[in-house]
């Protein structure tokens, strides 16, 4: 067996001891893949090591298994950098959805209350214009029934203007009645005394 394949094993068996601690903590943990950053970064540090060593002991094999394991740590961290983009814009795409929603619910609830605050306005200026109208009504029938009462009290009032009226006539035209009477006698009394003087003459 050469040197440079017993460096080789040499380096794989040190790698994979030193890799349990991490693997114990993988199966622990529920977490498999090289994209999780621990084993990405100890995929870089593996990279490097298998370049080191093969430079060292003039391996070219662990020098290529080492560039492709650089460069397989390269694409990883590549894809779980876009990964974690990808959730930075999932989670600010879902933050400016729920915000958008909340926004149209206290648009909606806003849109409510003032829909709630018009209906009772228009509601309690109903209520005014039925309340002036009854007023309006009441003070009509008030009017009139004063107009009737003010008429009625008038027309009793001629009434009995005119009575009394008729009354002072007809107690004039007796009087005036007994006066020609009386004169009237005066006159027959005056005729018989002169009828008298003349037979005492004869």
């Amino acid at each position: 067996m050469s040197n440079t394949t017993m460096a080789a094993r040499a380096v794989h068996l040190a790698l994979d001891v030193a890799r349990l601690p991490l693997t114990a903590v993988e199966s622990a943990v529920g977490k498999r893949g090289s994209q999780w950053w621990p084993a990405a970064t100890f995929s870089g540090l593996e990279s490097g090591v298998l370049r080191g060593v093969g430079a060292l002991v003039g391996d070219s094999q662990l020098i290529s298994e080492g560039r492709r394991a650089h460069d397989a740590t390269g694409a990883m961290q590549t894809a779980a950098e876009r990964e974690t983009q990808a959730q930075v814009r999932q989670r600010e795409a879902q933050d400016k959805h729920d915000r958008r929603v909340r926004r149209a619910h206290e648009a909606e609830q806003a849109a409510e209350k003032h829909a709630a605050e018009r209906r009772a306005q228009a509601k309690e200026q109903a209520a005014q214009r039925r309340r002036k109208v009854t007023e309006d009504t009441q003070h009509r029938k008030t009017a009139a029934a004063q107009h009737s009462t003010t008429r009625e009290l008038a027309r009793k009032q001629a009434k009995r203007a005119q009575a009394g009226t008729a009354a002072q006539q007809r107690a004039d035209a007796l009087e005036q009645t007994e006066e020609a009477l009386a004169a009237k006698e005066k006159a027959r009394d005056l005729a018989e005394q002169i009828e008298e003087s003349k037979t005492e003459r004869s």
